[in-house]
């Protein structure tokens, strides 16, 4: 078996036209015989003891059932059996199956550029920080400025661990400004 297609196609006023004059029973036992033709790459064996267990048919009813069921399944040169209409849904599943993983592959697996293995650089904490000197294939240079060093911090030198924290100015127009909740439809 190549590849597990859980899904089959089904048209059902195709499958109604075709098979109007089946009875219950004959309609069953060509419904499962498509869903184990489905799974099983889209053909089964020519093999009475094989159709009879795949349409759910003991060995005494499947003589009776066989001429129904047969006359709509082709054999192929393989002497193998399918059916032609499933066969080539089989194949246009298989082919939009296939273009939907490399679709996924493309999308979960891009080629990454040589910018530090990083293809969005926003999309990295590593792009807050500061940039090297300069960039191996790139002619651009840092301009990043140094921190000044007296920018007050709890656990400088000479800093007190158990005093209040050092005062940092605030803008009188934070300290005036009200938050609003915003609703819906405001």
């Amino acid at each position: 078996m190549s590849k597990k297609l859980p899904f089959m196609p089904l048209y059902v006023d195709d499958l109604l036209i075709d098979t109007d004059h089946l009875t219950n029973e004959q309609m069953g036992a060509y419904v499962r015989l498509l869903c184990a033709t489905w799974k099983r790459d889209g053909t089964v064996p020519n093999d009475d003891q094989f159709l009879a267990h795949a349409c759910h048919s003991s060995a005494q009813k499947w003589p009776h059932l066989k001429p129904v069921i047969m006359r709509f399944l082709t054999r192929l040169s393989d002497g193998r059996l399918t059916q032609l209409r499933l066969g080539k849904e089989r194949a246009r599943s298989l082919a939009r199956s296939d273009l939907a993983a490399q679709a996924a592959h493309k999308r979960w697996n891009p080629k990454r550029n040589d910018f530090n293995g990083m293809r969005h650089a926003n999309a990295y904490p590593s792009a807050m920080q500061r940039a090297p000197a300069s960039y191996p294939d790139k002619n651009i240079s840092s301009s990043s400025q140094p921190l000044p060093d007296d920018l007050p911090v709890a656990d400088a030198p000479g800093a007190d661990p158990t005093g209040p924290p050092p005062s940092i100015p605030v803008s009188d127009a934070l300290l005036n400004t009200k938050l609003v909740k915003k609703t819906k439809g405001h």
